[in-house]
């Protein structure tokens, strides 16, 4: 049974279509260049999504909780219609998707690496403070050393830690909702 609050606040902003069962959002164009950057020379079926459209549908990302689809449709004048450049914007449109997803696989892996040689080092100067420390047991201008090396260690695991909890739970949402966009249906209408 779905939360009653939520639907409530989100209906408000986005259609719930029953016999789908997904959320619908509506964006407005005049052309389908607006789909993509301007900026950019590649091929259409390679061009990236224009910047504020991409912003705009990771809010709907955002808004729509993860357990619910979402359905993109644009809206388009009637006299431009083209099925054909329907179709390889859609497939555009997608090709982002996967490609937004790809860099975040690629900077969760970097963050992956990152975070084992924080916890090696962090290892590493713990040890070495403790065995300094107890076993060699220095004097004053030494002990100092040894203190940077505790503090050090501890560094390295709060930034292992910061990595894994805080940018890379980002990361993770982030994945899951450009997944969720690339099974989403994307439609066009005209009018």
């Amino acid at each position: 049974m779905r939360n009653t609050r939520k639907t409530l606040k989100l209906n408000q902003i986005y259609s719930y279509i029953e016999e789908e069962d997904c959320y619908f959002a509506l964006i407005s164009l005049d052309s389908y260049d607006e789909l993509f950057n301007a900026w950019d020379a590649a091929p259409l079926k390679r061009k990236d999504l224009e910047p504020d459209l991409l912003e705009f549908i990771e809010q709907i990302g955002n808004d729509i909780p993860m357990n619910e689809q979402i359905k993109l449709s644009f809206q388009l004048p009637k006299e431009v219609e083209d099925e054909k450049k329907e179709d390889t914007s859609r497939e555009a449109i997608y090709h982002n998707f996967f490609m937004i997803r790809h860099f975040i696989m690629k900077e969760l892996r970097k963050n992956n690496r990152k975070i084992m040689v924080y916890v090696i080092i962090g290892i590493l100067f713990l040890s070495a403070s403790y065995f300094f420390q107890n076993i060699l047991m220095l004097e004053y201008p030494f002990s100092i050393l040894f203190e940077g090396l505790f503090i050090g260690g501890w560094v390295m695991f709060w930034e292992a830690f910061s990595l894994f909890f805080f940018s890379g739970s980002e990361l993770r949402h982030r994945k899951n909702r450009y997944i969720r966009f690339s099974e989403s249906k994307i439609e066009f209408q005209y009018k």
